[in-house]
């Protein structure tokens, strides 16, 4: 089964829905609040079509992709964007590995060896940018993290509950993965940028909403690597500076109110971000205790 996320598209979701038809039993399309006529063309071509009443974003698609998937009982299943980056007949080679058995969620990567892709300079820079964040964190020797084009098994469907709404889903998922020991493998695809409206796909705000993604799951994840620590600096340094703030008051009568805002900010902040560290901590652990 196939599964599209669209928002008004309507000049290519028709081209891609007759695309993956033909290598897919069913296509499914989540029509994420489109103003156009992408939810009729999809309907008028056979594809299942379900309807956000407002855009929520790439991740709430997702969601309701996996939550209609894990009903139906899906074996398995490949997203594709709806835009017409991502070539329909390249789906047999994605599934591949998910079919298989081989592996839990197969990537189809831009960066693999064979993969290539339109991409220009500056948004691959990012892309690779952003990548190597997200490796960092969770990690995964994937190349392409930002690929939308995947398939997932059940085990995976099983699994994976998508809680981002914006465009930091597909690291989120792939993060979620690996911290479930799920089976990830790359195969080369091709994809196709030159002659595409992408103006929807703001590239600065598709960097900081997947940045900022990571930064909240290695929060939530690791909350005294993220808030302790940073709280334990912030109180060393409120301490060197208080502790120096007084020796010039011991040499010169004058206490320094600069090094002295300075050391007292510094220290509060400290113990504010390690109390938020241990006050996750503990609520996390119990939440896992109990899970």
């Amino acid at each position: 089964m196939a599964a599209i996320p669209a928002c008004n598209e309507e000049t290519t979701i028709a081209k891609v829905i007759v695309g993956a038809l033909r290598h897919a039993d069913k296509v499914l399309v989540v029509d994420d609040g489109s103003s156009d006529a992408t939810a009729e063309i999809a309907e008028k071509l056979g594809a299942i079509v379900l309807k956000h009443e407002r855009n929520f974003g790439k991740g709430e698609a997702f969601r309701t992709i996996f939550d209609w998937a894990r009903k139906h009982r899906v074996r398995a299943l490949v997203t594709l964007d709806a835009d017409g980056q991502h070539l329909p007949q390249e789906i047999p080679t994605v599934l591949a590995p998910v079919i298989e058995g081989s592996a839990d969620i197969s990537i189809g990567s831009r960066f693999a060896k064979r993969g290539s892709s339109e991409m220009s300079r500056h948004r691959r820079i990012g892309t690779k940018a952003i990548g190597g964040v997200v490796r960092s964190i969770s990690g995964s020797p994937v190349k392409d993290t930002e690929s939308g084009f995947r398939a997932y098994n059940r085990k995976a469907l099983e699994a994976l509950i998508p809680s981002e709404m914006g465009m930091g889903v597909d690291s989120e998922l792939l993060m979620r993965a690996s911290e479930k020991g799920l089976v990830i493998v790359e195969v080369p695809i091709r994809v196709a940028y030159e002659g595409l409206d992408t103006s929807t796909h703001n590239p600065l705000y598709h960097a900081v909403d997947v940045l900022a993604s990571a930064m909240k799951y290695v929060s939530i994840r690791h909350p005294m690597l993220f808030y302790g620590v940073p709280g334990l600096i912030g109180i060393a340094i409120g301490v060197v500076l208080g502790m120096q703030a007084f020796e010039i008051f011991s040499a010169y009568g004058a206490f320094p109110p600069n090094l002295g805002i300075i050391a007292v900010a510094a220290g509060l902040t400290g113990i504010l971000l390690l109390s938020i560290g241990i006050i996750l901590f503990t609520l996390i652990t119990v939440l896992r205790e109990r899970s």
